[in-house]
């Protein structure tokens, strides 16, 4: 058994704090809409940007991939899921205007991140050695 520290990656602080900020903002103004008794679509379209930001906010806020010596851990507001590096198949890089996602597929399911990850390079460089693979670009 590897008895290596894990390595912990999370979202960018500020990637999390503009979410948060931007959900705040969202809210006051969704608030002042309906006070003000602006016309229902626009009461609509600020509800809109309120749910979009409290899924990302869902999403970001308790995000976190761990590797240790044996396995890749996931965890986020929809759960966990731990893949053994010997289980993965692929690890795939996406790169797209302002960002680049990486998916890293196994039997036990994918886990998928982007660069909005702190060290996502360097979680890359990690799997890659760890689980002896070659990334590829999809």
């Amino acid at each position: 058994m590897d008895k290596r520290a894990p390595s912990v990656f999370r979202p960018y602080l500020l990637v999390r704090l503009a979410v948060a900020v931007a959900l705040v903002a969202w809210m006051v103004i969704t608030l002042l809409a309906a006070r003000l008794g602006v016309d229902g679509d626009v009461l609509l379209q600020a509800l809109a940007f309120c749910t979009l930001f409290t899924v990302l906010a869902f999403h970001y806020w308790p995000m976190e991939l761990r590797v240790d010596g044996t396995s890749l851990h996931y965890r986020g507001f929809l759960g966990e899921l731990s893949v053994p590096l010997s289980a993965i198949t692929d690890i795939e890089v996406t790169p797209i205007p302002g960002m680049t996602n990486y998916g890293v597929l196994a039997p036990q399911g994918s886990i998928v991140f982007t660069s909005f990850i702190a060290g996502h390079r360097q979680l890359l460089d990690l799997l890659v050695s760890r689980a002896h693979l070659s990334p590829h670009r999809a």
